[in-house]
């Protein structure tokens, strides 16, 4: 076995690899948009009037055209709320597709500068259809597995870069904790196991205890990793 000592560059490629597993691990819990084509898109479509409507439901659908002239838009632009501040949801009439038509209150002066008129409405909790409360409720939970994750490979990370800095050499770094190999990329690992020219008698203290690293959890979340890949 070759003797391979620390580098700034190993260290960096190390802690580069424990990132790119961390991103690959947040992989099935990124966070989606309300698009077009969608169920939650669909609903929020099918509601605008509705909403815009419900202080005088009567009326809807019972104005003459030419009273709505400058409240009918092609492209609503919605600020619904959600659980941390509000999204922003922008519906357009499709080619040939019949415009929103609004209550007398979204005239000229809720049109935006843009070439297409366009209305802005804000819509209340209770305004929400319940496919678009589900869909932010999930949103929710994704953002918090997402800090879960992130937390854990920040502080892997963090033990990562303690440990290496207490050691001259990859070699001594296995020795002292094999579960590190997982976080070493195959280069130095290739280099480590080429046939010894010189053998270093450095005497090296390890501190993994004392760094309290979990070396199961290392070890767990490694394998993970590689069966994430291989799915890939």
């Amino acid at each position: 076995m070759a003797y391979v000592r620390r580098t700034d560059t190993l260290v960096y490629e190390v802690l580069q690899k424990v990132s790119d597993m961390g991103a690959k691990a947040r992989e099935p819990y990124l966070s989606s948009r309300i698009e077009e084509g969608t169920p939650e898109y669909d609903a929020l479509y099918n509601s605008v009037e509705d909403v815009v409507w419900k202080e005088a439901p009567e009326l809807k659908d019972k104005l003459p055209d030419a009273w709505l002239e400058h409240a009918t838009f092609p492209r609503i632009e919605l600020r619904v709320p959600k659980q941390e501040g509000k999204d922003s949801v922008t519906l357009n009439v499709p080619d040939g597709g019949r415009p929103f038509k609004l209550s007398p209150r979204y005239n000229d002066k809720n049109r935006s500068g843009w070439r297409t008129p366009t209305a802005y409405v804000e819509y209340s909790r209770a305004d929400i259809p319940p496919v678009v409360s589900a869909f932010y409720d999930k949103q929710e939970q994704l953002a918090i597995k997402r800090g879960e994750i992130d937390g854990k490979y920040a502080k892997i990370r963090d033990s990562l870069g303690a440990f290496m800095m207490a050691h001259a050499s990859l070699n001594k770094m296995i020795e002292a904790m094999p579960e590190f190999e997982h976080y070493v990329p195959q280069k130095y690992l290739d280099k480590l196991r080429k046939p010894n020219e010189k053998r270093d008698n450095k005497v090296e203290i390890t501190i993994v205890d004392d760094l309290n690293i979990d070396t199961n959890e290392l070890a767990s979340l490694a394998i993970g990793h590689r069966i994430a890949t291989a799915q890939s």
